[in-house]
């Protein structure tokens, strides 16, 4: 979900709000991230003049954090957020100035850290007000710490998983490929376009996310991502034959494989709410025997 600059009320109140009872979605996970459309709307906010980027510092952790409570109200009790990456990397920012990208990356740090810290808050004030044992998991991915560990050592884990560029496959000089057979190879590319990460980049953060639902503990040091990376199989994403690679279909219809793209999620809202909440009734019929 991206809340900060594409309308939270609109992506939770369409809808989730009213349409279960709080019970129904208490072990739900929400993903809540710093996103494509953040970019984009931030390269056009900044324009050359990047010290504006200053006055989106207080913006940002506020919505995020409103988005929390929001959320928190309709029943939701398990958050798991994704601040700002390395900023400089992105395609879309990698022909400004020098000082231009030092100081995306300062306000980075210093967005993490201010996101960190008010999450902190936020559950402590949610703990003053809780009754009857009532719980909340807010859980921060560090994008920076993860990143960092990825381009570490000349990439030496990217290039584990056959990324050998953080460069884009289509996005050059400013320009999207005008044909999708002028991209270069994806495969091997951080970046698809001018923000968005490849499918194995993304992969990484999913297992990542995977971790922390499980409640299991995770770290950004390599020995950890290494180990990540071979638990989820995610080497073998792809299959190469013949010069060409290609998606590896036993993967993805099955361990990482979604039951609804967005498109069928906004389709068929009203039979995923059904077999939602069938299988609620089972789950609580089982704790009541």
């Amino acid at each position: 979900m991206n809340i900060c600059l594409t309308g939270k009320e609109q992506q939770t109140g369409q809808h989730f709000d009213g349409k279960f009872e709080k019970d129904e979605i208490r072990d739900d996970v929400v993903g809540i991230s710093v996103g494509p459309n953040d970019f984009y709307n931030m390269h056009d906010y900044l324009g050359s003049n990047i010290i504006k980027i200053f006055d989106l510092r207080n913006r940002v952790t506020s919505c995020i954090i409103e988005g929390v409570d929001k959320l928190q109200k309709m029943g939701l009790r398990n958050f798991i957020i994704l601040g700002f990456p390395i900023l400089r990397t992105i395609p879309m920012f990698q022909n400004e100035s020098p000082f231009f990208r030092q100081t995306l990356d300062l306000f980075s740090q210093y967005y993490n850290s201010r996101l960190s810290k008010e999450i902190e808050d936020y559950k402590k004030n949610f703990y003053k007000k809780a009754k009857n044992g009532d719980t909340i998991s807010i859980q921060l991915i560090d994008a920076v710490g993860l990143q960092k560990t990825l381009m570490d050592n000349e990439l030496s884990t990217l290039k584990y998983l056959g990324i050998d560029s953080m460069s884009s496959a289509c996005y050059q000089n400013r320009k999207f490929a005008s044909n999708i057979n002028n991209c270069l190879e994806s495969r091997t590319h951080f970046y698809y376009d001018e923000v968005h990460p490849t499918t194995i980049v993304h992969a990484i953060f999913g297992a990542l996310a995977s971790k922390i639902i499980k409640k299991s503990p995770v770290s950004y040091d390599q020995d950890f991502i290494l180990k990540l990376i071979k638990e989820y199989n995610l080497k073998n994403l792809y299959n190469l034959s013949a010069g060409k690679y290609t998606s590896n279909p036993e993967l993805y219809n099955g361990p990482i494989s979604t039951s609804y793209g967005i498109s069928d999620i906004v389709k068929n809202i009203e039979l995923i709410i059904k077999e939602k909440r069938s299988k609620c009734r089972i789950r609580v019929s089982n704790r009541v025997l």
